[in-house]
C-alpha cells in the first residue's frame, strides 16, 4: 500500500507522462496474481486525468500485459467499432512480487503510433514508479 507522499508523487508522475506524451488518461493498477483466486483481481492505485465515470478496467487485458513476453502490450481498438473509448493505448508491466503485479497504463483517444520515444518514456516513469513497491525481480517472465 502507498503512502500518502507516495500517492501525491505517482499522481505526478503520471500526469507528467500523461503532458509529455498527449495521452488523454494515464493510470497505475495493482494485479493480485495469487493462485487461489480464479482471476488476477484489479485495483486503481492512480489516475491522471481519470473520467468520471471511471471506465470499467479490463483485469485479464492488464494481466496479459503485466506477463507478456514482449514487455508489455499496444491497445488498439478493434476497426469498425462503434464503442465509445480510446483508439489507442500502451501497457507496460513495471514489476511483480510476491503475488502481486503493477503495471503502467496510458491511453489516447485519437489514433496514434506508438515509437520507441513513447516506450522510453513509460519505461522511465514505470523504473521511478519502481522504487516504491515491495523489492522483486522486475517482471520479465
Amino acid at each position: 500500500m502507498l503512502n500518502y507522499q507516495q500517492a501525491v508523487d505517482m499522481r505526478a508522475e503520471l500526469d507528467r507522462l500523461r503532458v509529455r506524451l498527449g495521452l488523454c488518461l494515464v493510470y497505475a493498477v495493482s494485479l493480485d496474481v495469487s493462485p487461489s483466486l480464479p482471476s488476477p483481481k484489479l485495483s486503481l492505485l492512480s489516475a491522471s486525468n481519470l473520467p468520471n465515470p471511471a471506465p470499467e478496467f479490463d483485469a485479464p487485458l492488464h494481466f496479459q500485459a503485466l506477463r507478456a513476453h514482449e514487455g508489455g502490450l499496444l491497445y488498439v481498438k478493434k476497426q469498425g467499432s462503434d464503442a465509445p473509448g480510446y483508439e489507442t493505448g500502451m501497457l507496460i508491466p513495471i514489476m511483480e512480487a510476491r503475488k502481486i503485479g503493477w503495471v503502467l497504463c496510458g491511453y489516447s483517444s485519437a489514433k496514434r503510433r506508438f515509437g520507441a520515444a513513447d516506450l522510453e518514456e513509460f519505461a522511465k516513469t514505470a523504473e521511478r514508479l519502481e522504487s516504491w513497491f515491495p523489492r522483486g525481480a522486475r517482471s520479465q517472465s
